[in-house]
């Protein structure tokens, strides 16, 4: 009878050590789980610290690209140079919408309106909100006959231009300025020039001017003076003169084809 109640004993201790261990068991694996879990969690906070300050880091980096373009637009007008540095950097940043945005408006004053619009519509892929790019846009928009002039302007001989115009307006006109500017058009130029003369006479001998060629010219006159345009299939030119003292002229050429 002590024996058999002492193997009972037994059995009883085994069975209690067994749930023993079983417990410590279960307490190891729930501490390793949270171990983990909460590794897991620093890690992911890292990951978001990570990506947070690169996003930061990206940032001021297109940021400060942007103002050196910028300076290098505005300050040396070098928008040849301004285009390569900005394909440059966007080869290693092609989400800058700024900057896209900034190679845009220079391709737009050089007069490459094509390249200029695939900038602009890159900027609105990024940012469907940019005004500018928006702007841009609306003005590579052409309307039939609608002429649209860049910004960037070449000095151009006062006798080269005249000859363009089949002219010499040597007779009363002085410090004339000539310059050729990108369009879209084959050519656009434009000059002006102070007359010596009133604003009658000044008026008076474009008209002349104009008849000598035989070509036909048309004469507006409005309060604060008179244009005389003549025009054919293949050319335009406008003569602006405007009232006052002394009497200025601003001459277009603009080739059609």
């Amino acid at each position: 009878m002590q024996l058999l109640d002492f193997r009972n004993k037994e059995k009883s201790m085994g069975r209690g050590i067994r749930i023993t261990l079983i417990v410590i068991c279960l307490i190891i694996a729930a501490f390793s789980a949270l171990l983990i879990y909460r590794n897991y969690q620093r890690g992911k906070q890292g990951e978001q610290t990570t990506d947070t300050d690169t996003d930061k880091d990206h940032a001021a980096i297109i940021g400060a690209k942007s103002s050196e373009l910028g300076k290098l637009v505005f300050e040396s007008r070098d928008c040849k140079k301004a285009i390569s540095e900005a394909s440059a950097f966007l080869g290693m940043y092609p989400q800058a919408a700024q900057i896209w945005n900034l190679k845009g408006a220079c391709e737009f004053d050089l007069g490459r309106f094509d390249e200029a619009r695939a900038s602009f519509q890159k900027v609105l892929v990024l940012d469907p909100g940019h005004e500018a790019a928006k702007n841009y846009l609306a003005r590579l928009d052409f309307q039939p006959g609608q002429v649209v002039v860049s910004g960037t302007k070449t000095s151009l001989d006062r006798k080269d231009f005249e000859s363009k115009l089949g002219l010499n307006l040597d007779g009363i006109f002085s410090s004339g300025e000539a310059i050729e500017r990108p369009a879209n058009i084959p050519e656009y130029l434009s000059a002006s020039y102070v007359s010596s003369k009133n604003f009658s006479d000044t008026v008076a001998y474009l008209k002349e001017e104009l008849e000598k060629p035989g070509s036909k010219f048309s004469i507006s006159e409005m309060p604060e003076g008179t244009v005389l345009a003549s025009a054919s299939e293949t050319e335009q030119k406008f003569f602006s003169v405007a009232k006052g003292s002394p009497v200025k002229i601003t001459i277009e050429y603009q080739k059609l084809r």
